[in-house]
């Protein structure tokens, strides 16, 4: 309940996993809990992005999904504040796609075939994951197609947008957006696009 208690009392917080056991299991189950117990979708999206953005004085380039920004993205295959059985598909930092960690030597279906084939390169190394690999190069450009855009800023939440990265930044966001020759285009269609999560302890 503490987290709804803050939020309605307009305190500024952020969440984070540190001193969490097992938070790969436990984070988004507790936080659909503080949900359930009175927190907004929003003020959780906020506290996960916006307001670690602003703790570490970053707010101006990270946080938010507009255009100059440093494109932190997530993809998800639904609301992950309300539906238990969302989860994270794709994730880009500064416009690199980077492989979601998968159990060991498991590669998810929902991936894309880039993202499969960079993951498929590293199993048999160690450690296998995010953490034991070189990131994939930086596409020239992303465009995220039809999806359901948190932007966290003044846009809201954008219904069958598109989102553009060029060269590591968010370029645009709106409908029906062109993309560059050579993009790598991501149909999201019924998915959830937010901006990356801060740790910011």
């Amino acid at each position: 309940s503490n987290p709804a208690l803050l939020s309605r009392a307009h305190v500024p917080f952020a969440l984070t996993t540190t001193g969490m056991r097992d938070p790969a299991h436990r984070f988004w189950g507790d936080l659909h809990l503080a949900i359930r117990r009175g927190l907004s979708a929003d003020a959780a999206l906020a506290a996960l992005t916006t307001e670690p953005a602003m703790i570490i004085g970053m707010q101006s380039r990270v946080g938010t999904l507009e255009a100059g920004r440093i494109a932190n993205v997530i993809i998800a295959s639904g609301d992950l504040f309300t539906d238990d059985k969302a989860h994270i598909e794709e994730m880009f930092v500064g416009g690199i796609p980077f492989p979601v960690e998968p159990s060991p030597g498991v590669i998810p279906v929902s991936a894309s075939p880039a993202i499969v084939a960079q993951l498929q390169a590293t199993l048999t190394r160690f450690p296998a994951g995010a953490y034991g690999i070189t990131p994939p190069e930086q596409p020239a450009a992303v465009l995220v197609r039809n999806a359901e855009i948190w932007t966290s800023a003044a846009a809201g939440t954008l219904e069958n947008a598109d989102l553009l990265i060029t060269k590591g930044r968010i370029a645009a966001l709106g409908k029906g957006l062109i993309a560059p020759r050579d993009a790598l285009i991501i149909d999201a269609s019924g998915k959830h696009v937010t901006a990356g999560i801060i740790d910011a302890h």
